[in-house]
């Protein structure tokens, strides 16, 4: 990463609060509080997440997640990390790619007019110490043959579990780690 990308990321950061913040002023301007009060909220979930996400000492996959809204064009990401406390740095690497890999299977088989929201969500699991890390995306994919993008999520060199719901598809991998990971 140059120092192009840096003042990239921090140009869309810095634009998404900015609009964030134009939202909170319009509300204020027309005296609706308690509208305010939901996008003040909004925007301190957002940001305890950012921190859980800023604090995995995983460096390469933290870069991805905050730039994935400006990377895909019609896919939105959310995410949660149940994770505390763990520096993940020696899976970062294959966290980022498994990730990847899906996220890029999922967009290949988007047509140029979709937008779908991708749910990305890290939890920590004991016995073995694992992170298991889910993958959501919304609908769309019952309009696609399901079949297909789950063979092709099993082409991986690491195991993936595609699940689908009513409401979706669930891709899902486990990532064991070493207990010396913890901070």
């Amino acid at each position: 990463m140059d120092e192009k990308d840096v003042v990239d990321i921090l140009q869309h950061y810095r634009h998404d609060l900015m609009n964030d913040l134009q939202i909170v002023y319009g509300y204020l301007s027309m005296g609706k509080v308690d509208n305010v009060t939901k996008k003040i909220s909004e925007r301190l979930i957002k940001d305890n997440e950012e921190r859980k996400l800023l604090n995995l000492g995983a460096a390469k996959f933290t870069l991805w997640v905050i730039r994935f809204n400006h990377i895909y064009d019609r896919l939105h990401l959310n995410y949660q990390i149940h994770i505390e406390d763990k520096q993940l740095h020696d899976v970062d690497d294959r966290l980022t790619k498994q990730s990847i890999a899906i996220i890029d299977k999922i967009n290949a088989f988007c047509r140029p007019e979709d937008q779908f929201e991708i749910k990305l969500e890290l939890a920590e699991k004991q016995n073995p110490a694992r992170i298991e890390v889910s993958i959501f995306v919304d609908d769309y994919l019952h309009i696609l043959d399901n079949q297909i993008i789950k063979e092709t999520c099993m082409e991986q060199e690491n195991e993936i579990y595609v699940f689908e719901t009513s409401d979706g598809l669930t891709f899902h991998f486990p990532i064991l780690y070493s207990v010396r990971g913890e901070k």
